[in-house]
């Protein structure tokens, strides 16, 4: 827990839980019986093993031992069901498998015993928008109301509004997080400059990217990526072939397999030629 909650390196508490896993497993039936206190911490281990694979990009690992925590669990009931299920959902999520992940959602909700479950329906309200149904998606953001709406879960709104073409909307859900967001008003910015981007609104854009580069370097101390790509983006459409190709080559510093970024050097390559 030390590795994966408090310093945050999940990579390395997938041995240590795996341990943990294998040990329990590896007891005869008489000494599970005898040591039967223990199973809590099998289950514990199974969950947690599943959400650092998850962390990592081994969703598909991450499947086996979150069903294997759930059959384990199944009468004992040590761990939440809510929290079970959404971590299922979660993992089909990133597997792309949209309809597997509404179900564990939806039973996840359903199980739910008045708690605040926020989070259940933003990740389900996103898995509406990936099996392309925006209304649902709506539907879902609004059961929780507006005024207990963390920025987190305003980022997917205004993405629920952009699917449905309501980009004004979406405008006014994002700068309604800036004042509030202390720690990820980048998340913020960055959406509302693609959303400018769309409507061709270039210099608006950049100047959106730039202030999220800005609070990302003065909260974090690093660099941005995104923020870097959208202004190099943005100033290239504006004509600044110069300031452009100097962001992305900033970028290619940093991160020489960022999405797009090729395809946007080739074309100030190109530029330079013609």
């Amino acid at each position: 827990m030390l590795y994966k909650k408090i310093e945050g390196k999940s990579d390395r508490s997938i041995p240590l839980f795996q341990k943990a896993v294998d040990n329990w497993e590896g007891l005869s039936p008489e000494e599970k019986k005898a040591r039967h206190q223990e199973h809590k911490n099998y289950v514990k281990a199974l969950y947690q093993l599943a959400s650092a694979l998850l962390d990592n990009g081994l969703a598909r690992k991450a499947l086996a031992y979150i069903e294997k925590c759930i059959e384990a669990d199944r009468e004992s009931n040590h761990l939440s069901m809510v929290y079970k299920y959404f971590a299922l959902g979660k993992v089909h999520f990133e597997l792309n498998e949209f309809r597997e992940a509404k179900d564990a959602l939806v039973f996840a909700l359903e199980v739910n015993d008045n708690k605040p479950v926020d989070f259940v329906y933003e990740l389900l309200a996103r898995v509406w928008l990936a099996l392309n149904n925006p209304q649902k998606a709506l539907e879902t953001i609004l059961t929780v109301p507006e005024k207990k709406r963390r920025p987190y879960y305003r980022w997917t709104e205004a993405d629920v509004y952009c699917a449905m073409g309501d980009f004004n909307r979406a405008r006014v859900v994002l700068s309604s997080t800036l004042d509030r967001d202390r720690r990820s008003k980048h998340r913020a910015l960055i959406k509302l400059a693609k959303i400018e981007y769309l409507l061709s609104n270039f210099k608006k854009a950049e100047e959106y990217a730039k202030q999220a580069s800005e609070f990302f370097h003065e909260r974090w101390g690093g660099i941005l990526n995104d923020a870097l790509f959208w202004q190099a983006l943005c100033a290239y459409r504006t004509g600044d072939r110069n300031r452009s190709k100097k962001l992305a080559l900033e970028l290619k510093a940093h991160n020489p397999r960022y999405p797009k970024l090729q395809t946007l050097l080739t074309k100030l390559r190109q530029s330079e030629s013609s």
